[in-house]
């Protein structure tokens, strides 16, 4: 079953669950701003009461790039959920563990990681691997990487298009995980 929480017809608030029998695994965990109508409200989250009823399928979370529209509620899933969630490794789409230090948002998001799973290993990934979280097969199509050419100049100027692609085999159907790619990265990786 693939449920959408929040991002489906809008800008932002991106949070997709994949469930299937006992396992859950969140895509992207993210967050809006509010309209000029809603007076004193800093963000707009997604309705994460499934999610709450249902903590225990939990099984995972990925984030498919770094922008708050996608993973700035991803900090709050930890603070609710770090007792029942147990975190063995973080696998990120960024030129290395160093570019943390430069993006205060990343930065926090992974201190948060740190202080509550101490032991969490960091993995980065590349396009060919491949990954199994709850029966659900993932095979990495495109990283950032793939949108830098061999001199180093950018080949998508977007870091939208820059987001991690995965095929996913869940319930034995075959789907993508495009995060926000478009246009130039959709022709790099057909």
């Amino acid at each position: 079953r693939v449920i959408s929480l929040g991002g489906l017809n809008e800008i932002g608030k991106n949070m997709t669950v994949l469930e299937y029998g006992d396992d859950m695994i969140v895509i992207d965990a993210g967050m809006t701003f509010p309209d000029e109508d809603l007076l004193g409200v800093d963000m707009v989250i997604p309705d994460i009461t499934y999610l709450q009823k249902n903590q225990s399928k939990l099984r995972g979370i990925f984030l498919t790039h770094a922008h708050e529209d996608h993973v700035d509620m991803f900090t709050k899933l930890l603070r609710l959920y770090h007792d029942e969630i147990d975190l063995e490794r973080v696998m990120f789409n960024f030129q290395s563990e160093n570019i943390f230090q430069h993006h205060p948002e990343i930065y926090m998001m992974i201190n948060r990681v740190r202080k509550y799973y101490p032991n969490a290993k960091f993995r980065k990934l590349h396009a060919g691997d491949e990954f199994t979280l709850a029966d659900t097969v993932f095979t990495v199509l495109q990283t950032h990487e793939d949108s830098i050419g061999a001199g180093g100049n950018e080949l998508i100027g977007s870091f939208n298009d820059m987001s991690t692609v995965l095929s996913v085999v869940f319930d034995g159907k075959k789907s993508l995980i495009l995060g926000d790619i478009d246009g130039s990265a959709e022709n790099l990786i057909l």
